[in-house]
């Protein structure tokens, strides 16, 4: 079944076939290398930026592609936005709200 659902997003032509949510770390660059050299998908890992990065979060971002193959994409929202959503994400109830915001945000 699984290879079935990922033979209807395969391409052939270069394309990306799925997209990855990265944090940088250790479960989503496990996701993204088993999608690229178990079942020979082309992903592309998407990353938003944290508020400050570690320095162990950055190389692992780095290493992804660098080393893993993977290409990534690090959206960096300017400093009022991210300090905005960083706030709203302190209320409660708040994770629909700025996860809709981010999907709407991103083209």
């Amino acid at each position: 079944l699984l290879f079935k659902i990922l033979d209807r997003f395969r391409k052939d032509n270069g394309e990306y076939d799925c997209i990855v949510p990265s944090s940088g770390g250790k479960d989503s660059s496990f996701a993204a290398h088993i999608l690229k050299n178990k079942y020979k998908m082309n992903p592309l890992a998407i990353t938003w930026a944290p508020n400050m990065w570690t320095e162990i979060g950055f190389q692992n971002f780095n290493n992804l592609s660098r080393i893993g193959g993977i290409d990534s994409i690090l959206y960096t929202p300017n400093g009022k936005l991210h300090r905005y959503l960083t706030k709203l994400a302190l209320h409660p109830g708040s994770a629909n709200l700025i996860s809709g915001f981010v999907v709407q945000l991103l083209p």
